[in-house]
């Protein structure tokens, strides 16, 4: 489970950067899609200039989030590759180390509760951002420091109300 979700994440962050609820006009039928072998909690389509990530619930009934992915600035689009990540967990420091992110971390929400060494490291070296509680979220700290990707957390399809107050922000939630 472990390594399908670092997948995801990794494929999220990478690819994304702003989640805009928006419709978007795709052609009707992308032209391929990502073999999956064993993960089934996602589908990546390819268009011609674009990706279209789905996160399903874990029935597969439902589709939980879609992001829209591109290289270049588009309406509606998140655009890729993801430079500042925020985590709004601690507990995705393992998934971000596993990955080898830790240079684009720019916040957590509690240093003290980060046990990944590269992490700590990274701490050490520069100053990454504490933002406090998702209760307690210092929302100057996070504005200021200007990230492309917040990493959260959903329940069931149902995510923090953070989101709603950084519209123009994109969030990628785990499950």
């Amino acid at each position: 489970m472990r390594s399908v979700f670092a997948i995801t994440l990794s494929f999220v962050f990478f690819s994304c950067q702003q989640q805009v609820k928006r419709d978007v006009a795709f052609s009707p039928k992308p032209i391929d899609s990502l073999e999956i072998h064993y993960a089934k909690g996602f589908a990546v389509n390819y268009y011609e200039d674009n990706k279209e990530l789905l996160v399903f619930s874990p029935d597969r009934k439902d589709t939980l989030h879609s992001y829209y992915l591109s290289n270049e600035v588009k309406e509606g689009f998140i655009q890729t590759p993801v430079k500042r990540l925020a985590s709004l967990s601690s507990v995705y420091a393992a998934y971000i180390e596993a990955l080898g992110l830790e240079e684009y971390l720019v916040a957590v929400d509690e240093k003290d509760y980060i046990n990944s060494r590269s992490i700590r490291k990274e701490m050490e070296r520069r100053d990454i951002v504490e933002l406090g509680s998702l209760e307690k979220i210092n929302h100057e700290a996070l504005l200021m420091a200007q990230t492309d990707l917040i990493y959260s957390f959903g329940w069931e399809g149902n995510t923090s109300d953070i989101a709603q107050k950084y519209p123009n922000s994109t969030f990628a939630y785990a499950y």
